[in-house]
């Protein structure tokens, strides 16, 4: 019974060889991924698989309980993925591989939502605002990249910037708020302008 023994072989789960993880591999390619530090093995709601050495940095092959499909999360996503809890997290299994978008940026869906990364830097976006940020389009909608996580602002109220305005969350909705020169009616936080980035805004509202 080889149980629990570190083969440094992928796909290895302590009994067998799992093909999905494999395929992971064998698709993303060695260069990125490097070689496996861990066998198989559970972690929230499926199970991963880390791998280290690689061009890509520390990652794992993550497969959710939900399907057999598996992806590589790995670098600067598997880190930011790390501080929102992991596998176990709001975010999650991975859905997607890491793809390009808009103006050079890249992208990996989750179950809980979204990692961006752009020249502003990588950045969640999840629950209430993140599901408010895909229905306006995402990167390709009005609000363009995320230029910042969630930040509290008292009373409960959070918000989220981005490259033309910000989505304010009050606990039970979510609004829309982008920059403009002529606002139509001050922003719900209150005020008729906006200070980011050394720079100050007005605020055209939209919902």
């Amino acid at each position: 019974n080889r149980q629990g023994q570190l083969l440094n072989v992928t796909g290895y789960d302590g009994t067998a060889i799992l093909s999905t993880y494999r395929n992971t591999f064998n698709r993303v390619g060695s260069s990125l991924l490097g070689s496996p530090i861990s066998n198989v093995r559970p972690s929230g709601n499926g199970f991963l698989q880390e791998f280290a050495g690689g061009s890509d940095g520390r990652g794992a092959i993550m497969k959710s309980n939900a399907n057999d499909k598996s992806y590589w999360v790995g670098g600067d996503f598997w880190n930011k993925l790390q501080q929102a809890g992991g596998a176990g997290g709001i975010l999650s299994y991975a859905t997607s591989e890491r793809y390009s978008t808009v103006s050079g940026a890249s992208r990996q869906n989750f179950q809980g939502g979204a990692i961006i990364k752009s020249r502003s830097g990588i950045f969640t976006v999840y629950g209430g605002i993140g599901s408010h940020y895909l229905k306006e389009g995402g990167e390709r909608g009005r609000l363009g990249l995320p230029t910042s996580g969630e930040v509290g602002i008292g009373n409960g109220v959070i918000v989220q910037n981005f490259e033309k305005g910000r989505i304010v969350w009050n606990g039970g909705s979510a609004r829309t708020e982008i920059y403009g020169h002529t606002p139509s009616q001050a922003p719900q936080t209150g005020g008729s302008s906006f200070s980011y980035g050394g720079r100050t805004y007005q605020w055209t509202r939209y919902t």
